[in-house]
Formats: structure tokens, C-alpha cells, sequence
């Protein structure tokens, strides 16, 4: 429901009235990946509803990421292990290419020239350049590779490898491993703090969040959320960072200030990925079994819509 702003004006002589609608109102797309029926679900962030399903010809939409000018949409998938790149304007793809075994995530550096591919199969990232489309290599990892992100600066990539249970840091310049951070059994989601001193990893085989300070590599903390917590986002404002917790159908949020956990949400049977809204009101989480998307009202702590997608969702991306 949209409410009225204080400043909306009122014309006595009319019985028109005209609302002055508050920026974060505007619609954003959300951008969901359904694994299990090859497709990309395109959610109106107002509407709270479908208003498109793309079809893709790769197999397996894994986990999502978006060009800087909000142009692109970068789909790795885990089953035909490939990239696929989307033009959001015409809806048509305009590359895909092959990147290794089993490809499970994406990430764009912060220039935007450069998509790292994490390829869980073959242990490795695929590099490709964003402009011209082109392989730029490979940089081995630890185990089983899950999720990949890049430091603020883009001079470092952090990588989660669930089966060596650890981080591996990568130098974008020599292109090479720095060190490698043990965190914990089944390592997966990660995410980077807004100021980008801190990395937080959800570590599926234990139940918590690892804190990580990115200047010398080092968990500094450690914090109990649900059972086999799985994916991690931090808010735009750096002030909370929630967690799903796969076994408990749960989102734990944490205050990041005072690292407390401060609420739980119970939502859809499985809760897979999280991604906040532009202005971090809002949080959509996926889940697979469920088939759904949950909007979670960041204000109450509570679901404030769920959506149907398509089968299998999991990767998840929002455009402005």
C-alpha cells in the first residue's frame, strides 16, 4: 500500500489529489534464476508480482549478476557450465560461453571490465573480459568452489571453497593466490561490507557467520544463526546482514554494529539466496523447494508478500 507523504498537496477547490511519490517508491526488476525450468523470472518490485519469465538456452541458472549500467545480465549455470549474457533491453541473449565444470557464480570487478566465474566442478574461476567477451584465463582455488565476490577496490577476490573449507584471496594484478583463510566446514555465501573491512561467510556445516577483517585476512568473530546457513547479504547501509537458514526455513538478521543476532524470520520451506532492494528497504530471498520468492518488509521483520516463480529458484539480482 502506498503511503501519503507529509509534503503530498492538497487543491481545496478540486476533489483531485495530487501525491507526491517518494523516490524509493519507483519500480525496480527483479531478476530470478530457476534451475530446475531453465528460465529467468522478471519480478515488478511494486506490483510484487511476475511480469515476465525469459527463456534461456543454457541449463541450470545458478546464480545471477548485473552489468554497472544495469544493461546486462550475467547468468551462470551450473548444469550446461557455461555463461550466458543477457541484453535487459531486447531480452535476448547476445554470448554464452563455455567456462568450466559445474559453474556456480559470477561476479563483475568493480570497473566493470572483467567476470570472474567460479567453476565448482574443476576447482577453478574462469576470467573473461566483459567488453569483448573473451577468455582471459584460469586461477585455481581451493575445493569445490560456491561463491566469489570482489574486494571494493577490486584489487582482491575472495573466493569460498565449501570443500576445503577456506577462503582463497586472489590478487587481481598477478592474477595468483595470496593466502587462504580456514573459516569452517561447508563455507558458502559471502558478502563484503559497504566500507569493504569486513567479509562475512555463511558456513553451512556449522551453523554460523564467520567475520573476516579483509586487512589482514583474519576472522575476528564468529556468530550462531540457524542450521545449515546458506546464503548471506549485507543491507546497503552496512547496518544488518541476513542469513537463511536452510533446515530451520528461517532468515536470521544481525545487527553488524553490535554483531547481535536481533531477529528471525520464518519464511519458505528451504530459503536459498538473498538480495536487498536498492534503498535496502526491502529483502527478496529465493527458495528452491518453494519455488518462490519472500519480500521482507526490513521495517517489521516480517514477509510482506511471497511470489510463485519458476521451478528451482536460486540466483537472484535487482535492477534499478
Amino acid at each position: 500500500m502506498l503511503k501519503m507523504s507529509k509534503r503530498s498537496l492538497y487543491v481545496s477547490v478540486l476533489i483531485f489529489t495530487t501525491i507526491v511519490i517518494p523516490e524509493w517508491a519507483y519500480t525496480a526488476l527483479i531478476y530470478v534464476g530457476n534451475q530446475d525450468s531453465n528460465s529467468i523470472s522478471v519480478i515488478d518490485s511494486t506490483k510484487r508480482s511476475v511480469i515476465d519469465t525469459i527463456p534461456i538456452s543454457g541449463s541450470g541458472p545458478f546464480n545471477l549478476a548485473i552489468s554497472k549500467d544495469w544493461r546486462f545480465l550475467y547468468i551462470a549455470n551450473i548444469r550446461s557450465n557455461d555463461l550466458l549474457i543477457m541484453d535487459l533491453s531486447t531480452k535476448r541473449q547476445v554470448a554464452r560461453m563455455p567456462t568450466g565444470a559445474f559453474t556456480s557464480d559470477v561476479a563483475l570487478s568493480p570497473d566493470g571490465r572483467y567476470l570472474y566465474a567460479v567453476n565448482s566442478g574443476s576447482n577453478d574461476l574462469a576470467i573473461i573480459d566483459s567488453f569483448t567477451f573473451m577468455p582471459g584465463g584460469f586461477i585455481q582455488v581451493g575445493l569445490k568452489p560456491s561463491e566469489v565476490i570482489f574486494s571494493r577496490d577490486g584489487r582482491y577476490v575472495y573466493v569460498t571453497n565449501s570443500g576445503s573449507s577456506d577462503i582463497s584471496v586472489i590478487d587481481t594484478i598477478s592474477r595468483s593466490i595470496v593466502t587462504s583463510v580456514f573459516v569452517g566446514r561447508d563455507v558458502m555465501g559471502i558478502d563484503i561490507t559497504p566500507d569493504g573491512r569486513e567479509l562475512w561467510a555463511a558456513v553451512r556445516g556449522e551453523g554460523l557467520v564467520a567475520i573476516i577483517d579483509t586487512a589482514t585476512n583474519k576472522i575476528v568473530d564468529k556468530i550462531l544463526v540457524g542450521t545449515d546457513s546458506y546464503g548471506i547479504a549485507i543491507s546497503p547501509d552496512g547496518r544488518s546482514a541476513l542469513v537463511s537458514s536452510r533446515n530451520n526455513n528461517s532468515i536470521s538478521r544481525i545487527d553488524i554494529p553490535t554483531r547481535h543476532l536481533i531477529s528471525t524470520v520464518l519464511v519458505s520451506k528451504k530459503p536459498d539466496l538473498i538480495a536487498f532492494s536498492i534503498d535496502g528497504r526491502e529483502a527478496y530471498v529465493t527458495s528452491r523447494e518453494g519455488g518462490t520468492v519472500e519480500v521482507i518488509d526490513m521495517s517489521i521483520n516480517r514477509v510482506a508478500a511471497t511470489i510463485s516463480v519458476g521451478t528451482g529458484p536460486h540466483g537472484i539480482a535487482v535492477r534499478r
